[in-house]
């Protein structure tokens, strides 16, 4: 606790396929929302995300599949490749900037499938290969789960887990509204600390016994004091 200011516990931060949120951004412009992953929202800090909008696609759109040689054509033979390569791209950088671990992605999507998509004959036809964001989040080193094993994925445990939160744990806020966008505490600790869009620093993981004296250090070094941190 600092200044009387008591900081919950921060959910760990999950990427998540923005149609499994219900935000309308498929293809036929719809949504496909889960229950099960809205309902444990609650324990996780999810980021939207939507590999294609991202990467420069309309909603709707023209429905595509990746090909035997690489490419991504739309079912009228449009190449929109560069533009899924775009949208894998920023998912990868978002999850690189914000220290994101996890990825929950929509199963048989061209972008996002994770053990299948179709194979690129629009007959629904699947074969065992990844989708093209998907893949870019494993080469990243990023935990990939279909939102069709979310249930028995380690993201459940760590739900539990946050509801369970031991008391030893120790989190980090940054009050956002007063950080002047030093970059100390990131430079200092970048396992905890990273930069967001706005200029401002925000703490994206809680702390551990490895980065414990350098987030103290993080504080001690805050020009305007504007790092919390609690020991429940």
């Amino acid at each position: 606790m600092k200044n009387g200011k008591s900081i919950k516990s921060q959910p760990v931060s999950v990427l998540v396929s923005a149609c499994l949120l219900g935000i309308a951004c498929r293809y036929d412009g719809e949504s496909k929302p889960h229950p099960l992953i809205i309902d444990n929202g609650r324990h996780f800090s999810f980021v939207p995300f939507c590999p294609e909008t991202y990467g420069g696609l309309q909603t709707p759109r023209v429905p595509a599949e990746c090909q035997p040689d690489g490419r991504v054509l739309t079912k009228e033979g449009l190449d929109v490749t560069a533009a899924y390569a775009k949208g894998a791209a920023q998912a990868v950088a978002i999850c690189r900037d914000f220290h994101i671990d996890y990825a929950i992605l929509k199963s048989r999507s061209p972008s996002c499938g994770v053990q299948s998509r179709y194979d690129g004959s629009f007959s629904g036809t699947l074969i065992d290969a990844p989708g093209v964001t998907a893949q870019a989040l494993m080469d990243a080193g990023v935990q990939v789960i279909s939102d069709e094993d979310f249930e028995a994925s380690a993201l459940m445990d760590k739900a539990q887990s946050h509801l369970d939160k031991g008391a030893n744990t120790l989190y980090v806020a940054v009050e956002e509204g007063s950080c002047v966008g030093c970059g100390s505490c990131a430079a200092i600790c970048e396992d905890v600390f990273a930069m967001t869009d706005l200029g401002t620093a925000r703490a994206t993981k809680a702390v551990t016994a490895e980065t414990l004296a350098d987030v103290k250090d993080a504080i001690k070094m805050c020009p305007v004091n504007c790092i919390f941190w609690d020991e429940d």
